[in-house]
């Protein structure tokens, strides 16, 4: 027997810390509910696990920057609709107008109410806001370049009507003008790519270039050659007003995040619903839009005269078909944006499941373990005791 090391009491030692170091693991992991509570745990889990979490946040704000998009998109359709109910009251009107059984003075009154509506049109598009941002304003920083655009031939049943085109001179960035509703914007090729949403035309190309780009265009309601003749596409009256402006507004391009990277992004144009870009006012003087019919500043249909009002008639119309495709454009993309969202619920469900079995305590599993470790714990605690007693069966045999 020997009384300098106790042996059996260093051996009974290591393993009441080694249970006790374990317990206390199986204590954490059922407190937290985490297996991986630090990186000495699982390193490899631990990294596989912060790279998951990142993902699954990431995912969940995608999913409620879609919802918001969504809800742009709604604020953006609900204005439109207030807007298609009223062009079919200026529809009503200028059928009214074109009615014998008016005089000029009824004409009058009806003309006053249909000024107001364009006003009302102008106000919508210029307030309508989304978390403080105008939405259906269009881009407006195109300034106006100079164009020229002059009626040469007057649309009938017989005929097409017919615009000269002159371009202005000189070009300068930034400026710009509108023809048949689609937006034309000069930059300066030397000072890099053009960036903006209208159709860009670089002012270092000669007056031939720009030509021919203008002619390439597919217009809606016109074709152009390249001796900037616009000719409407079909014979009547509807060619006698011309959706054409010196400036323009080119539409809005809003971004929307739609995933958990860099990059993941979906572009929503949002086109302004201005009575200028509907092709019911023009700041050029002529091109069927009367003077006397003040609207903001610029030139407005007239339907104070029967021949007028049967023009108007045909902007209208336009206009009409104008908003539809737009609304129409913001459902198929809403639908997109829903699905969108449905798919990052799906992601965002597995990756959490996977962060799940990589992070999460089983805890039947570690109950089972912290009641092992409980035991023995308290058996090596207890033989420690009795291995600490055993030197003083020396004293025992000394003193015999």
């Amino acid at each position: 027997m020997k009384i300098n090391y106790n042996i059996p009491a260093l051996q009974t030692n290591v393993a009441l810390k080694r249970a006790t170091n374990q317990q206390s693991t199986a204590m954490e992991r059922l407190s937290s509910g985490l297996k991986i509570n630090s990186s000495k745990d699982d390193p490899a889990g631990m990294a596989i696990c912060q790279k998951l979490t990142a993902q699954v946040d990431g995912l969940n704000q995608a999913n409620k920057n879609s919802m918001d998009g969504i809800s742009m998109i709604q604020t953006a359709e609900g204005a439109m609709n207030e807007v298609h109910d009223m062009l079919s009251r200026l529809r009503e009107l200028s059928i009214q107008s074109m009615n014998d059984t008016y005089t000029d003075t009824d004409r009058d009154k009806m003309q006053l109410e249909l000024n107001e509506l364009l006003k009302e049109i102008d106000r919508i598009s210029e307030d309508t806001e989304f978390n403080d941002t105008k939405i259906l304003n269009g881009s407006r920083d195109i300034g106006q370049s100079g164009i020229g655009i002059v009626q040469t031939q007057t649309g009938t049943d017989d005929q097409p009507a017919v615009y000269n085109l002159t371009l202005p001179n000189p070009r300068v960035a930034g400026e710009g003008f509108t023809i048949d509703g689609q937006a034309f914007e000069f930059y300066d090729s030397t000072e890099g790519e053009y960036t903006g949403t209208a159709i860009g035309l670089d002012i270092n190309n000669t007056a031939a270039q720009i030509t021919n780009t203008l002619a390439e265009i597919e217009y809606t309601n016109f074709t152009l050659s390249t001796d900037l003749t616009l000719t409407a596409k079909s014979n009547g009256t509807d060619g006698n007003y011309l959706a054409a402006n010196d400036g323009a507004v080119a539409p809005i391009q809003v971004l929307f995040q739609i995933g958990a990277n860099a990059n993941q992004l979906t572009s929503l144009y949002l086109e302004s619903t201005g009575t200028d870009v509907l092709g019911l006012t023009s700041n050029l003087e002529g091109n069927g839009f009367s003077e006397t019919a003040d609207i903001n500043g610029a030139y407005g249909l007239n339907i104070s005269n029967k021949e007028d009002a049967d023009f108007a008639l045909g902007a209208i119309d336009k206009a009409i078909n104008k908003i539809s495709e737009q609304r129409a454009y913001l459902g198929a993309y809403q639908n997109r944006l829903e699905y969108t969202v449905k798919s990052l619920d799906v992601t965002e469900d597995n990756l959490t499941g996977s962060l799940s079995r990589i992070q999460d305590t089983d805890m039947a599993e570690e109950m089972t373990e912290f009641t092992r470790t409980n035991i023995i714990s308290q058996a090596a605690t207890s033989m420690l005791s009795q291995a600490n007693q055993r030197p003083q069966q020396v004293l025992q045999i000394l003193q015999s």
